[in-house]
């Protein structure tokens, strides 16, 4: 990225995501303004990531956007071999995903999961703040990168790769402590939601 895209990208930062016109107004994503994405922020890349005992140990960069046959191929291909190489004798996983209904809860996604014995634990609907990945991991990617001096001008293979070392960088402590407050965050939405949490 040039030093003009790094600072428009440190300016559109936001909390959560910019909302997609499906999730219509909804309180926890954030409006985006109407020049946002007028500024050519530079290289994008498209990353799938995981968390396996306390230790960023997927780190995908997707060929084409999350779709359905994205998803399959990175269950199949990326973690599914990632989990049992981590966790050597299971044969069956449960994962906290994320709610995007295009890759994670489509029919093909969903029996291509089942095909792996990989099963998804119900998670609440637009709940950032309870999934490790959106509360935690890209902010701390974020601060992570931007402690470095990078080159004021860097290819996209080798941003992807600097990106990859950070990401997968990240001291075990750290995450273990970021996964912990999971609990407090679940119990504080209980609280929030008169006693219960919907389910997805």
């Amino acid at each position: 990225m040039t030093k003009r895209a790094k600072t428009h990208a440190k300016k559109s930062r936001v909390r959560g995501h910019l909302r997609t016109k499906a999730e219509g107004v909804l309180k926890p994503f954030t409006k985006p303004k109407g020049n946002q994405n007028r500024v050519n922020p530079g290289a994008k890349v498209h990353v799938a990531a995981a968390i396996v005992n306390n230790k960023v140990r997927v780190w995908h960069y997707l060929p084409t956007l999350w779709c359905a046959d994205a998803a399959c191929d990175f269950y199949a291909g990326v973690l599914a071999p990632a989990l049992r190489r981590c966790r050597k004798g299971r044969r069956a996983f449960r994962i906290l995903g994320d709610n995007d209904p295009a890759g994670y809860k489509s029919k093909k996604a969903v029996d291509c999961k089942r095909g792996l014995k990989i099963t998804p634990i119900k998670f609440p609907k637009y709940s950032p703040d309870l999934n490790p990945l959106d509360y935690f991991l890209w902010a701390e990617v974020n601060r992570r990168m931007a402690e470095q001096s990078a080159p004021a001008n860097e290819s996209q293979s080798a941003y992807k790769a600097r990106l990859r070392r950070v990401a997968m960088g990240i001291p075990k402590s750290v995450i273990r402590a970021a996964v912990a407050k999971m609990k407090t965050k679940a119990a504080e939405g209980v609280v929030a939601e008169g006693g219960r949490i919907p389910s997805d």
